[in-house]
């Protein structure tokens, strides 16, 4: 089975079906009700050989236009569950249910909840008649908001008091699907370069004149894939190691323009990679340390042991892993230090003699070399001193390597 026909079976739902592994049985009784309804239903049992399950469940979760909660004296102690329901919740879409007669989370309890004890599966149930109509109505207003217009080409997804005016947001596709999860940084000054190596220096003032978005994560297999497979490219090599969230790798700088210049398309937005100075700026988030969490590589090593991941100097031992997985830095960006190297928009240049003050990109001029792109951010495979914010590299643009991938920035 191909991954684009793994990607194409993952579609939106009506149902999202939300319950402890225990309670399988009474979930399929569930989904079969609802289903006789003439709904649409995903819950895990669908899962195929071969796909990644929290990726999938994850994908399904945003996709359906409902979530249905089972409430059992499991699932209330399940962290999986809580946020599961906390997401739905959040997005508007949540109709809880109980089956058995338990204390609900704090968040939950005082939600109007279906009481279906010892429920068998009735459809003629008046609890169940009446988890039909609460779901009914989460679809109505659904629907209601998106053909009104409610839904907005672009979705804020939350303010953040981290920085005045900072804010995460998602633009939407042709298609109504949304877009990566972009960040919007703010204007300001910040030293870049360092005294550690000759192609970083020297070191200089950049101002930051025009505000701008830049992708929270890298762009993740899921995000690429899609491009991929309705542009009829081909899709990158994972190396075994997964693909949904993990950041997407084996791209050359000339696949990133190419998805980048489709972003802009589908959003009416202007997408392009980040320059090099703007990269540094997000990097650094108003720091200047080595790392945007001190100049200590190893005291970063509290995230790599809440992943799982304990063996250093290198952050990443053996692979990528699924983006978001470390802390946000100030600037609520994550995975500047580690995972992957990142294409950004400049040619080479052997230092900084010469290079631009207002953060735009440095191209030809000044003795560019642009057979030759910049990279950014250590990759999974890199040491400290290559994850260092100031560390630069440079690599072939058509070149496509496991531990390359690349970062979207938007104008605002």
């Amino acid at each position: 089975r191909s991954f684009r026909q793994c990607w194409i079976r993952v579609v939106m739902s009506d149902i999202f079906i939300s319950y402890k592994r225990e309670e399988q049985a009474t979930a399929r009784l569930f989904a079969n009700a609802l289903a006789n309804h003439g709904w649409t239903i995903w819950w895990d049992p669908q899962l195929q050989a071969g796909e990644y399950f929290d990726d999938v469940i994850e994908q399904a979760l945003i996709e359906a236009r409902c979530v249905v909660v089972i409430w059992s004296e499991r699932s209330v102690k399940s962290r999986f569950v809580k946020d599961e329901a906390t997401y739905a919740l959040d997005e508007g879409k949540l109709v809880p249910a109980q089956i058995e007669d338990v204390r609900l989370p704090f968040r939950f309890a005082n939600l109007q909840t279906v009481q279906l004890f010892g429920w068998t599966g009735s459809e003629e149930d008046p609890e169940f008649k009446r988890l039909k109509r609460d779901i009914e109505k989460v679809l109505v207003e659904r629907r209601s908001k998106s053909a009104s217009g409610q839904v907005q080409a672009t979705t804020v997804v939350k303010a953040d008091d981290r920085l005045e005016g900072a804010a995460e947001f998602r633009d939407r596709l042709a298609d109504g699907s949304q877009g990566p999860l972009m960040v919007s940084v703010p204007t300001g000054q910040f030293v870049m370069g360092s005294q550690a190596a000759d192609e970083e220096k020297p070191v200089h003032e950049v101002t930051i004149g025009s505000a701008f978005a830049i992708g929270k994560y890298p762009v993740t297999f899921q995000e690429y894939d899609y491009f991929a497979s309705i542009t009829g490219r081909l899709l990158p090599e994972d190396n075994g190691w997964g693909r949904y969230q993990r950041p997407v790798i084996n791209v050359s700088w000339h696949d990133a323009v190419a998805y980048i210049d489709w972003l802009s398309k589908q959003t009416g937005k202007t997408y392009r990679l980040p320059s090099e100075a703007q990269w540094e700026y997000v990097a650094r988030a108003g720091t200047d340390s080595e790392y945007w969490w001190g100049d200590d590589f190893r005291a970063y090593a509290d995230n790599a042991k809440r992943a799982g991941i304990l063996s250093f100097p290198r952050l990443f031992p053996k692979q990528t892993t699924e983006v978001g997985r470390f802390s946000e830095n100030p600037f609520g960006v994550c995975d500047t230090a580690g995972n992957v190297f990142e294409w950004v928009n400049d040619c080479w240049h052997v230092n900084y003699t010469g290079a631009p003050e207002d953060g735009t990109s440095w191209l030809e001029s000044m003795d560019g070399n642009c057979a030759l792109r910049v990279l950014r951010g250590g990759a999974w495979n890199a040491d400290g001193r290559f994850q260092r914010s100031a560390a630069r590299h440079k690599y072939h643009p058509g070149l496509r390597y496991r531990h390359v991938g690349f970062r979207i920035a938007r104008e605002q």
